[in-house]
This record gives C-alpha cells, structure tokens and sequence, in this order.
C-alpha cells in the first residue's frame, strides 16, 4: 500500500511485524569496516533485518557507495547475507526524494541507509509478495535489481 511521504513506493508489508516483535534492529555506522562488524554481528543474531544508518552522507561518495555495496553483496551473499543499500542521492531509490528538516533537534532524514537481511528469508519473501502483485508498478530497472538479487543465491 503507497503511503504518503515515500512518494507511492508501497511499505514493506513485513516492516511492521518485523518492529513489534523485536526481530530488528539498529545500528548507526561511520566507516566501512562498522558495516562489515555489523554484518558479522548480524549472521551471529536472530534478527531478521537490521538497519545500518550512516548520519553523514556527503563522507560516502554515491558511485563508491553503490560499488561498495555489490561488493559487500559479492561476498556476503555465499553467507545468506544480503546488503540492501539506500543513498539519499540515488534518484533510483525513494529516499533520494524526501528529505526534510528538523529545526526542533537540528536534524535532517538525508542518511545513508544498508539493510542486512537473510538472503533466503528477503527471497522467499520477495516471491511471495511478487505474486501477489507488490512489484507491478515498479520501474522496469529497479524490479529487475529484485531479480538480480535472487540470481545470487545460484552464484
């Protein structure tokens, strides 16, 4: 279901389930070897997905984030461990569209994301909601990352 401020990108229909059981977490990150420490924290917890927040995006160049990212997925995938990343400056993701100011606590929500998750559990999942009609309205170059990411569990 779209909601407001995500610019019709549909919410992820396990989100909610996944906070009100505990099964997520979070970790605010600042270098590269933190997110490999929290993907090894992360293959060593029950959590079904855990999100990575880096507060400064301008330290993370956005093509050398992007390539960091299919490395982290090159190698962490043969451990079931898939590297969801979200750079508030990549126009192929809704984030990079919502930004907004928080004057009251001098915050802004322009953050680099990385979701981990379990690469068997994210698939079945994906195909799940895949038939159920979630992707349809995607554009036909981020479904087919979608796509892509379920050919690495073959690799």
């Amino acid at each position: 279901m779209p909601r407001d401020g995500n610019h019709d990108w549909p919410v992820c229909p396990f989100a909610a389930k996944a906070w009100a059981s505990g099964a997520a977490n979070v970790a605010v990150v600042d270098e590269w070897s933190d997110v490999y420490l929290e993907i090894s924290t992360f293959m060593q917890s029950k959590f079904t997905v855990t999100v990575l927040v880096k507060l400064e995006p301008d330290e993370w160049d956005l093509d050398e984030f992007l390539e960091n990212v299919r490395a982290a997925n090159r190698k962490w995938s043969k451990e079931n461990v898939y590297v969801l990343g979200l750079h508030p400056w990549d126009e192929n993701t809704f984030i990079a569209s919502i930004t907004e100011e928080d004057s009251e606590l001098d915050l802004h929500d322009e953050y680099v994301f990385m979701l981990l998750f379990r690469l068997d559990e994210l698939d079945t999942a994906s195909r799940a909601i895949d038939e159920q009609g979630y992707y349809d309205k995607w554009k036909p170059e981020l479904y087919y990352h979608i796509l892509a990411r379920r050919d690495l569990k073959d690799d």
